[in-house]
């Protein structure tokens, strides 16, 4: 992604947990959550939504505080992962579909 001033972004969603925004020139994504931001290609945002989804679907039927930090998610970097409660995974999943929702709504705007 380029620089924060020569990239052209259009903002997919935003709240108080973060935002997700993609770039018009380099079409790649940057989710921004909490304390980290990623940069992503098209799949790799698609993969990461999944995994995202994925992840909250494993923990959803289990009985654990929805404040205890317990669910691990392996970043890139082999010795490095995210810890979230289950409120951070549910709050991330909404901010990656209202993004998806708002991307489904352009394609359809564009197509039309």
């Amino acid at each position: 992604m380029k620089s924060e001033v020569s990239c052209k972004q259009n903002i997919l969603y935003q709240n108080q947990n973060g935002y997700v925004i993609k770039c018009k020139e380099c079409n790649h994504f940057k989710v921004a959550f909490g304390t980290f931001c990623i940069t992503q290609t098209v799949p790799e945002f698609f993969e990461f939504m999944v995994k995202i989804y994925k992840i909250r679907e494993s923990y959803k039927n289990q009985n654990i505080c929805p404040e205890y930090k317990c669910i691990e998610v392996p970043t890139p970097l082999r010795n490095m992962s995210w810890i979230f409660n289950m409120n951070d995974i549910n709050n991330l999943v909404e901010l990656l579909e209202q993004a998806c929702k708002k991307i489904e709504i352009e394609k359809n705007f564009c197509n039309n």
